[in-house]
């Protein structure tokens, strides 16, 4: 459980209306949280504090609590089929940590190397695999650019 140890001491909560993540190294994709409620939730930072100094491990760089669901975030630059394992390792090793709530995993890509990308995306082991892991097709997003959550 040093994990969620891990997790817990890396939440930062707040109730920002507003809230844009990105990640330096990601290209240009950005996530926003419109917070209409302004209700409070929790950003965690996975790949800076969670699992710093595991540089190699495949991880996904935020998550999104809210008091109903997680939500796993990849910014990537174009490998989505990269964001999708990296999601998945993501969801592995820290579902535990959030066994009463809802998973969802989102992957916002700065461009799709190739227009068949996304179809072929979803023909790999690893986008199945995280399908079941969150429960449905609904659960995941994958949007290019920018992507705006609504909670």
């Amino acid at each position: 459980m040093m994990i969620c140890n891990l997790i817990e001491s890396c939440k930062v909560s707040v109730n920002h209306s507003k809230k844009t993540l990105i990640d330096k190294e990601g290209g240009k994709s950005k996530y926003l949280i419109h917070n209409k409620s302004t209700s409070n939730y929790s950003i965690i930072d996975f790949e800076n504090c969670v699992y710093k100094g595991r540089q190699n491990d495949t991880k996904c760089d935020f998550g999104l609590k809210t008091e109903t669901s997680i939500f796993y975030i990849e910014l990537k630059g174009s490998d989505a089929i990269g964001g999708i394992k990296q999601l998945l390792a993501t969801v592995n090793e820290t579902e535990k940590c959030f066994s009463n709530i809802d998973k969802k995993a989102r992957l916002i890509v700065t461009r799709f190397s190739k227009p068949k990308v996304a179809k072929q995306t979803k023909q790999t082991k690893e986008y199945k695999d995280l399908i079941k892991k969150i429960g449905s097709v609904e659960n995941f997003v994958i949007k290019q650019n920018a992507y705006t959550e609504i909670i």
